[in-house]
């Protein structure tokens, strides 16, 4: 207690487990407040206070005390700063850690320092604004997001050397091993090895497109060029420069295809009329998918979004849902296929919530090319608050990356909106949770069985690829690179 205050003490949280230290600390504190009547007034101890009672209780006090003897983390610490109270901890690594500066910390079993330390905040209130301001401008630092997004770019920046780590044990039992390398770095880095030439981005952003079956027209060159910013012009100006012209070829059509692949031209035209038709025989089916309860916007992707159909494709979606409302939107999309029999066709194989447009992990060249190249036939604001949401990590691999102009236009009907007002007060929030739960155990027995999954199940993202082409072509794609870029270099040479 503080001599010459009013200020009451505010005790929450039961001791911890196995700490009898902390129980005996505690009775001894409730006993002496008993013994004398003025302070046993002051004195209040919850056990347990739930999250709207433990913030207003923070908010409403001058200053949080936390003297932790061991520490993980200390995200009470934070928590006490992101609601502008003052802070006094221990001097614990792991909470000076976290602190930064924003709180005043003390030594370990220094009652005095402690006292003094809470005693300046209480009775100072210039001390305590100051205080208020490093707190907020610390905690302003923690996020889930954040947190996440540094987890990832650990993960992306670490598994180059973990594959290598893998392969260098299999050669150790005996076993032919290979190295496996992250995509992502592994392109940029070639690109780079070439001097950023131009040239070098345009070839590489023609063997992406070859590794598909797909020639690439001289304007799609430009907006989805790897690693370079160039107008049409640009490069047209370039596909005749050696050695790019030695390896490439321009048709009259302004088609750019690998010198020996002429021939997919011809198969291209035949892709977009195969498309045309795939998408006027159900155009009916995904008019009624874009009119589903809590489905926000539907968007082509895969072979159909590039106008690559071979005969007998399915029609890859991408769909965003309302926010909360991703395994109820599943749930219409599954049911409306199932029940039109076209379950097997419309595959709504990516769907994330109004919540989750950022996309949070592989931010890789094959990630970033299936954002680029989506064509959006729903829910155009959505569409656009998606492409900004994933613009920043996207310009990485594609620095002039322009949204696909959408296709043919769906309408939505007024009555979508009424029809989720109903459901809404129908179903609840329950219903989504336990559909949650039906789905992640149904899928996840999918993916258990299958070779390759790459499936992700989180609250607000469905990514239902249950092989993983992803990174089979990413490491494809390096190889292909690499074979290139032993003819580039001699060709360079001889100019």
């Amino acid at each position: 207690m503080l001599s010459g205050t009013d200020v009451p003490l505010v005790v929450t949280g039961a001791a911890g487990w196995g700490n009898q230290a902390e129980t005996k600390m505690l009775d001894q504190l409730s006993a002496e407040a008993r013994e004398r009547p003025r302070d046993s007034r002051r004195v209040y101890r919850f056990e347990y206070a739930s999250i709207p009672m433990l913030v207003t209780l923070i908010r409403g006090a001058r200053a949080v005390v936390f003297p932790s003897l061991y520490e993980g983390f200390g995200l009470p610490v934070v928590e006490a700063m992101a609601c502008g109270t003052p802070v006094v901890a221990t001097d614990v690594p792991a909470l000076r850690e976290v602190a930064g500066g924003a709180a005043t910390l003390v030594p370990l079993n220094d009652e005095a320092a402690l006292s003094d330390a809470v005693a300046a905040l209480v009775e100072d209130p210039a001390a305590r604004a100051q205080a208020r301001a490093r707190g907020l401008n610390r905690s302003a630092m923690f996020s889930w997001e954040a947190s996440a997004d540094r987890l990832w770019r650990f993960a992306h920046d670490t598994v180059a050397e973990r594959a290598h780590w893998v392969a260098g044990r299999s050669g150790q039992n005996g076993k032919t091993s290979s190295t496996s390398t992250s995509t992502s770095t592994s392109t940029s880095t070639t690109i780079e090895v070439a001097g950023d030439d131009p040239r070098w981005a345009i070839l590489a952003t023609v063997v992406y497109a070859d590794m598909f079956d797909a020639p690439i027209t001289v304007e799609e060159v430009a907006r989805t060029c790897l690693g370079a910013s160039l107008s049409p012009a640009d490069v047209r100006a370039r596909l005749t420069t050696p050695p790019l012209a030695d390896m490439v070829t321009v048709d009259p059509t302004d088609a750019v295809t690998l010198r020996g692949r002429e021939e997919l031209v011809a198969r291209r035209e035949d892709g977009i009329q195969r498309t045309a038709e795939l998408l006027e025989r159900h155009h009916k089916v995904i008019g009624a998918l874009a009119n589903l309860p809590f489905v926000r916007m539907l968007a082509l992707s895969g072979g159909t979004a590039h106008r690559n159909a071979r005969g007998g494709d399915d029609i890859d979606l991408f769909v965003v849902a309302t926010a909360g409302r991703a395994y109820t939107a599943y749930t219409m999309l599954f049911l409306a296929s199932y029940l039109t029999r076209r379950r097997g066709i419309l595959c709504p194989n990516y769907l994330v919530d109004e919540n989750h447009l950022r996309i949070a992990y592989h931010h890789d060249l094959f990630t970033a090319h299936q954002a680029i190249s989506l064509v959006p036939i729903a829910g155009l604001p959505t569409f656009d608050a998606f492409v900004r949401a994933n613009e920043v990590w996207v310009r990485q691999f594609y620095p002039a990356f322009q949204p696909r102009p959408p296709g043919a236009t769906l309408t939505t009907s007024p009555l979508q909106r009424v029809a989720e007002s109903v459901l809404r007060w129908s179903l609840g929030d329950e219903v989504e949770r336990l559909l949650s739960v039906g789905w992640r155990f149904h899928l996840g027995r999918r993916a258990a069985s299958a070779p390759r999954p790459d499936l992700v199940l989180d609250p607000g993202i469905l990514k239902l690829h249950l092989s993983d082409h992803r990174r089979r072509v990413l490491d494809k794609f390096a190889d292909r690179l690499s074979t290139f870029k032993e003819r580039w270099r001699p060709a360079e040479a001889r100019q």
